[in-house]
């Protein structure tokens, strides 16, 4: 008994060793709706601001000089903000494919981050001075703790950025949201748990080694106590678990539709030049 309650323990320290090493994923971060280009998962952001936030960003969308992505979370869940931030751009694919000019405001209250990533067509050394200069000035709004002015600012600050650079000759091609032409730019998943602090994979492959542990310690236990006394039969029988509406069934877990959905940013990239800041 002693021997089983210690292999339990160990079990559970390294079940809470691994989990952190899970972290967020870009994918449970919901595109934006269609027609507007901020999401804030944390609902601090009032209605009006999240309005103002998309005016801005289809204003940017329909003059053709790139696009916006404004994102409030609460945590990257020990993921480092910066590759968290840049992952999710590439995930996305802000920006016009053929000209890298999207531009991405991510905010981790929680974390007390903020990261601007550029994509790679607007991320010139007087970019990156443009992009220092928005945070400069959103990051003690946030200090203040003022986030609806802090992500107004940055929202105005970015959208002046991309103007400096000639305007696309078909403003709006290909970069709707919920009806463009082209798919969002999605990562590979090697190249999306090498940008990050923590691994998913790995602390899937943790709590599975964890689950398994434990069944092994009792099974261990079952046949320590010796063969138990043959159960009389019966004639009940069970339904499989999966007939129909079950776990397999019609309309399950594995049902239609998935993560993928139409539509989508214009499949820009980054390599992650931009700014970062603490508040």
């Amino acid at each position: 008994m002693q021997e089983r309650k210690r292999a339990l323990a160990w079990c559970v320290l390294v079940l809470l060793i691994g989990l952190p090493a899970m972290g967020a994923t870009v994918k449970s971060i919901p595109m934006p709706e269609p027609g507007t280009w901020s999401v804030d998962t944390t609902g601090r952001l009032r209605a009006e601001t999240l309005a103002e936030l998309n005016r801005i960003g289809t204003q940017v969308n329909a003059s053709g000089q790139g696009q916006l992505a404004i994102v409030m979370v609460d945590s990257t869940e020990g993921r480092q903000p910066r590759a968290f931030a840049t992952e999710l751009f590439n995930h996305w694919g802000v920006g016009h494919a053929e000209r890298n000019d999207g531009a991405l405001l991510f905010v981790a209250m929680d974390d007390r981050k903020v990261e601007i990533v550029l994509g790679d067509g607007v991320d010139s050394a007087e970019d990156i001075q443009r992009s220092d200069a928005v945070m400069a000035r959103i990051i003690p709004l946030f200090k203040q703790g003022d986030a609806d002015s802090a992500v107004l600012e940055g929202t105005q600050g970015l959208s002046a950025l991309l103007a400096q650079h000639p305007a696309s000759t078909a403003p709006g091609t290909g970069m709707s949201l919920g009806g463009g032409l082209a798919a969002p730019n999605q990562l590979s998943e090697e190249s999306g748990s090498r940008s990050s602090g923590g691994s998913p994979a790995f602390g899937l492959f943790v709590v599975a080694a964890v689950i398994a542990g434990i069944v092994a310690i009792f099974k261990m236990d079952k046949n320590s106590r010796g063969p138990r006394k043959p159960r009389r039969s019966t004639t009940t029988t069970t339904t499989p678990y999966w007939g129909g509406g079950g776990f397999f069934g019609g309309g399950g877990y594995s049902g239609g539709g998935g993560g993928g959905g139409g539509g989508g940013y214009g499949g820009g990239s980054s390599s992650g030049g931009g700014s970062s800041g603490s508040f």
